[in-house]
């Protein structure tokens, strides 16, 4: 029998996963407002985290916001940003980019162009910067190896081959990956979720000395950040996971069906 959440009594803080945890597609899932609610009525510090790329911060708060999820642009920590501190850290000036407007908003933040593989060409920047764009063609694909081709570093914001939506799953980044390396190998420096990277920047957002909670819908991602971190983590049957692939032993700390039974083990 694993066990469930039942107190939030003697946590700090807790990371919010997006996709598949608190919404599918446009829609809340069932409890996501509340238990944002929740946490914040018993004084947890909220931060949300996500290795999507593809919108914009505001525009990220803005649809949590819409479905009726108390949500701020500040409490948001993304994978874009992650990377895009990583690649300034690294002293990289000249990044091209196969992704989208999340994944050039972070970057251009910091001071750091970052045109599209299409808009530049092979030889033009000393860093690739990979992110997740479901629409790219082939030709976007192959751009990026003649870059990799030419021995530039790169950098990705995930690795999840796929996420949940409205529609069903969807090409995560890791899919894009394999694309690419199904043309010219490599090996980019993952900078979300499950990375410390990532697990560093949300620890600003979270951590007050007191134990943090991170809830996904993910094992390799989210209760992979909070093993890198030595966080709790409750993982949701809502999205990317099954109980089948569930280990008899071992991470998460917690498991729970959705949002709804949550609440109710925290009501008693």
């Amino acid at each position: 029998m694993r066990e469930t959440l039942r107190s939030l009594s003697g946590f700090g803080g807790v990371l919010f996963d997006l996709d598949g945890t608190l919404y599918r597609g446009d829609t809340a899932l069932p409890g996501a407002s509340d238990f944002v609610q929740a946490c914040r009525d018993a004084g947890l510090k909220v931060a949300f985290g996500t290795n999507n790329a593809l919108l914009e911060r505001d525009r990220i708060a803005a649809r949590l916001q819409g479905m009726g999820i108390d949500a701020d642009p500040d409490e948001l920590v993304t994978a874009p940003d992650s990377l895009a501190a990583v690649v300034q850290e690294a002293g990289h000036t000249q990044v091209v980019r196969l992704g989208n407007a999340g994944l050039r908003e972070s970057l251009e933040r910091v001071g750091i162009a970052a045109p599209d593989v299409m808009d530049a060409e092979p030889g033009a920047g000393t860093a690739l910067a990979l992110g997740l764009d479901p629409d790219r063609s082939l030709a976007g694909v192959a751009r990026a190896a003649a870059f990799v081709e030419t021995g530039v570093a790169v950098y990705a914001t995930a690795a999840e081959p796929h996420y949940p939506t409205d529609r069903g799953i969807e090409a995560g980044t890791g899919t894009l990956i394999a694309a690419l390396n199904a043309m010219s190998p490599v090996d980019p420096e993952l900078c979300g979720k499950p990375s410390k990277h990532f697990g560093e920047r949300a620890a600003k957002e979270v951590d007050t000395g007191r134990p943090v909670l991170v809830v996904g819908d993910s094992l390799a991602a989210d209760v992979g950040v909070a093993e890198a971190m030595g966080w709790d983590s409750l993982l949701l049957l809502t999205g990317s996971t099954r109980e089948s692939d569930l280990k008899p032993s071992g991470a998460p700390t917690f498991v729970q069906t959705d949002l709804v039974a949550v609440l109710r083990d925290l009501q008693g």
